[in-house]
């Protein structure tokens, strides 16, 4: 009795493991379960973006065109003049000595003028005194003109790169990285009229034009958008980087940008229609670098590859596809080129 209930228990073991064994195969030979979508044109508007520092659209370091002692400031740092107002005053010396010898020709060519039209005098020594009194009149003129910085157009003073009572010598340069390195005494800026340059690759040029609207972000204000437009496109590109300056103009009324600040600039492009793809459908191969999707062909995967031509948050326009092919979106770790599949659903 004991050896027959042995003898039955080895049994049901056997047939228990043959009947595994035969459930495995069946799941080994199951073909792949993916997950699939149709393809088909999606109209959308590409949004190229690119960074660059945002920069005043006009910049100056006012100077003399001589040397002086700061005598006054008539303005702050931060305070907006109009185009020509009075900045500040350099020392006389120079105009005090100017004038003193303007004068004294003016009065030496006074007499001998009276005295060429009497004919007392001839017209050679009148046309000496009147060139050397025409030539202290411009010199005493331009030493006036130069003892007072006006400016020379409306904006905001951001710096004094010297200080009242302090010597301007015409080697003062200003050394603010990024900034005009020109001498000067104070650094003038228009902050109401931005620009960001920003670098474009000669194969994506032809798709920018003068007038394109752009927005401006800035990390300071990460939730503020800066209407702008192009308003440059460079004529040359450099022959290293192969790219060509595009400047984009912003109005800033409030002021709340600053030169200097880091920007990242989107400009819509014209509507077109693509192929959008799942992001996590791309298989990207790590000898080549080349992307790849599986489409699916009579139950067979078929290996395609693609370009990617712009991302759109988690999709991405790609071309190598037509509409209405079987792309694979899910389960392409379990498939290569040629793998009959089950189609998930189906």
């Amino acid at each position: 009795m004991k050896k027959t209930l042995a003898l039955s228990f080895t049994f049901l073991l056997l047939l228990s493991a043959c009947s595994k064994n035969e459930s495995n195969k069946t799941v080994e030979n199951r073909p792949p379960l993916v997950k699939v979508e149709t393809t088909r044109l999606r109209k959308h508007q590409p949004l190229e973006i690119h960074s660059g520092t945002i920069v005043a659209r006009r910049e100056a370091n006012l100077a003399s065109i001589l040397p002086g002692r700061v005598e006054k400031f008539h303005v702050s740092e931060g305070e907006e003049v109009e185009e020509g107002q009075l900045i500040a005053e350099l020392s006389g010396e120079l105009l005090t000595t100017a004038q003193i010898e303007y004068e004294s020709y003016k009065k030496d060519f006074g007499r001998v003028k009276r005295l060429f039209e009497k004919g007392s005098v001839p017209e050679q020594q009148y046309d000496h005194v009147k060139a050397q009194y025409e030539a202290k009149e411009a010199q005493y003129n331009l030493v006036k003109k130069n003892t007072e910085i006006r400016a020379p157009f409306a904006g905001t003073i951001t710096q004094k790169m010297i200080e009242e009572g302090e010597t301007f010598m015409l080697l003062n340069p200003g050394l603010d990285a990024g900034y005009s390195h020109a001498s000067g005494v104070v650094r003038l800026m228009d902050l109401k009229t931005l620009e960001v340059k920003i670098s474009v690759n000669e194969k994506e040029i032809s798709r920018y034009q003068i007038g394109l609207p752009a927005m401006v972000v800035s990390d300071a204000y990460p939730d503020s958008r800066y209407p702008g437009q192009i308003t440059k496109i460079d004529d040359t590109f450099d022959v290293l980087t192969k790219t060509a300056q595009v400047t984009v103009e912003i109005k800033n009324q409030e002021k709340a940008l600053k030169p200097g600040m880091y920007a990242r600039v989107e400009i819509p492009m014209a509507e077109r229609e693509n192929i959008f793809v799942p992001l996590g459908a791309i298989y990207r191969e790590a000898a080549t670098g080349r992307d790849y999707v599986f489409t699916i062909e009579n139950q067979k995967v078929k290996r395609n590859t693609i370009k990617r031509l712009y991302t759109d948050r988690d999709f991405v326009a790609v071309s190598g596809l037509t509409a209405g092919q079987t792309l694979v979106v899910e389960g392409k770790s379990r498939i290569k080129d040629g793998t009959k599949v089950q189609i998930f659903g189906q």
